[in-house]
């Protein structure tokens, strides 16, 4: 009597379970190089984008981010993202520090 498979479904299994396995990984890696992770709370983040953007437009993207704000000299401006934007809906640049508050843990979506 003899039990197991043959040694060309062990060859195919193996295959087909490392495909999945590769494809989950990249999926995942995927997802997380195209935002900034940000913690619940206070953030404190400077984005590396190309093109720069309207606060409005990354809470439009984010819905968990409720306010994004930045200090230039004594001041600071702010959106809060509350009954379609409220505050100073500023450019987001490169390089430039950004504090973000977040009701959840996330990943930021930018935009293209």
């Amino acid at each position: 009597m003899k039990f197991g498979f043959s040694k060309k479904k062990n060859i195919l299994f193996l295959g087909v379970f490392l495909t999945l396995a590769i494809s989950i990984m990249l999926v995942s890696s995927l997802s997380s190089s195209s935002g900034i992770l940000v913690r619940e709370g206070k953030n404190r983040v400077v984005f590396n984008v190309t093109n720069s953007f309207n606060a409005s437009t990354l809470v439009k993207l984010n819905p968990e981010v409720e306010v994004v704000s930045y200090k230039e000299g004594n001041v600071t401006f702010g959106y809060v993202n509350f009954m379609k934007g409220i505050g100073d809906d500023f450019e987001i640049m490169n390089g430039m520090s950004y504090e973000i508050y977040s009701s959840e843990n996330s990943t930021l979506i930018l935009p293209q």
